[in-house]
């Protein structure tokens, strides 16, 4: 379920596209990282659009391992870029084996 979706439906905005909410919730998620002992950064561009990491996940399996992977690329590395790369050779790669994405 996409949470951009019901927020949508309801005609509400997400916490991160309502400035203060937005600066509480960065801070609390800071502050409760360093608390869990958990490396942590917020993606370059928040809120973002996680459709296409949802798709890798499910083209992955969605394996412990693949969630925990994409997580740390999006939640940790800051390295979002990375994942739309790797699911677009795992798109081409199951449409040239005939599978649907």
């Amino acid at each position: 379920m996409l949470f951009a979706g019901l927020l949508e439906h309801w005609g509400q905005k997400g916490p991160a596209e309502v400035p203060v909410k937005r600066r509480w919730t960065y801070r609390w998620c800071t502050w409760w990282a360093q608390e869990l002992g958990i490396p942590f950064r917020f993606p370059a561009a928040h809120p973002f659009n996680p459709l296409q990491h949802l798709r890798l996940a499910l083209a992955a399996g969605c394996t412990p391992e693949a969630v925990h992977k994409i997580f740390n690329d999006i939640w940790r590395t800051v390295a979002t870029p990375m994942v739309v790369k790797i699911f677009a050779a795992v798109q081409r790669s199951r449409r040239a084996d005939g599978k649907a994405v």
